[in-house]
């Protein structure tokens, strides 16, 4: 069985790529099964299935702590496929992070989203909402939420700082990079399923895409103050939606 993770940051577009992934007829694939959170997921089958298939990793600190022993039974808890992935947050737990990095038969894929501006509302949507309802109806009524730049700063430099940190020892293991806006598209599909070692040809769920609108102004409540710190800092290409353009036949710049 080939195996692989997905690391990214939160708010990066990973479960989207989970699904579309897992999607294909040889492939399972599971949420951040490090998280405190996540490894209990209801709404998410095949998570839930494995951890209805393992006993004694209730614990969280276990899972990353014992990184052998619980890949060990994750592997032979998954249903006969020919790949098997997880996803990771990077800035989750370092250990679980590590063991991935030194394990020779994880391929690595590192998911990017550099649109700081699209991760903090992302994560300021959710966290008002609830984590636990973003399948449902109701949790694509997006609230707004106010723009705080004292908060939103804190959230470029802390994402910048792991991207800084782990991408460069992600390539060092042969990782392939991959940005949210091709990863998003049926040929970034196409492009992840080789990578892993399974035939792109026998196709998969690609249309599957992140709820949130592309519209990031209208996602608060102060648009004015988000246009007014864009212009004063020079990004207001984190404006743009973040749709790859159809010039760059293939490849992610």
């Amino acid at each position: 069985m080939i195996r692989f993770a997905v690391l990214s940051m939160p708010r990066t577009g990973s479960t989207m790529v989970v699904e579309k992934l897992g999607s294909h007829p040889d492939v399972t694939c599971y949420l951040a099964l490090f998280s405190k959170r996540e490894f209990f997921a209801t709404d998410h089958p095949p998570t839930r299935a494995l951890r209805d298939a393992l006993s004694g990793w209730d614990v969280w600190e276990d899972r990353h702590e014992k990184y052998a022993a619980f890949m060990a039974d994750v592997v032979a808890g998954t249903p006969p496929c020919k790949a098997m992935g997880i996803k990771q947050h990077i800035n989750g737990p370092k250990a679980a992070t590590q063991g991935l990095l030194a394990d020779p038969d994880v391929r690595l894929i590192s998911l990017v989203r550099r649109n700081h501006l699209a991760t903090y509302s992302s994560a300021q949507i959710a966290l008002q909402k609830g984590w636990n309802n973003r399948r449902t109806i109701a949790a694509r009524e997006q609230p707004k939420v106010a723009f705080d730049a004292g908060q939103f700063e804190k959230h470029i430099c802390a994402r910048e700082h792991h991207d800084r940190l782990w991408s460069g020892l992600i390539a060092e293991r042969g990782g392939k990079e991959i940005d949210y806006a091709r990863a998003r598209t049926a040929d970034g599909a196409a492009e992840l399923w080789e990578f892993i070692g399974v035939d792109p040809a026998l196709g998969g769920d690609t249309t599957l895409v992140k709820n949130n609108s592309e519209d990031f102004l209208q996602r608060f409540e102060n648009p004015g103050d988000v246009q007014d710190w864009l212009e004063a800092h020079d990004r207001t290409d984190w404006l743009e939606p973040e749709i790859q353009p159809p010039d760059l036949g293939g490849r992610v710049q």
